[in-house]
């Protein structure tokens, strides 16, 4: 997979994650600000050009997460390095481990 698709790939992951935080009913104001962290982690997706991919919903902003940090893992293309960045900063900021 190239730089590109796993980018692609782990923006798909984030957007899962947000739609989680976003529709949550049970946890108030803390789904509302991981949401929106999502969101921030989303707009550097967006500046590198990167279109979302359509990927399988891994039931919960937690696994979402994960999946996105893993669809970067192995990959060192040019994009990646800063968009891996704001993806942790995000999972630290979720207690995501």
């Amino acid at each position: 997979m190239s730089s590109f698709e796993s980018a692609s790939v782990a923006y798909g992951h984030l957007r899962n994650a947000a739609w989680h935080y976003l529709s949550a009913d049970d946890d108030g104001a803390e789904g509302l600000f991981l949401g929106a962290a999502c969101l921030d982690v989303e707009d550097e997706f967006e500046k590198a050009e990167v279109i979302p991919a359509i990927v399988d919903d891994e039931g919960s902003a937690e696994f979402a997460i994960k999946a996105a940090l893993a669809s970067l893992k192995d990959d060192a293309g040019p994009l990646v390095p800063a968009l891996r960045e704001a993806l942790v900063d995000l999972a630290v900021r979720a207690g995501v481990r």
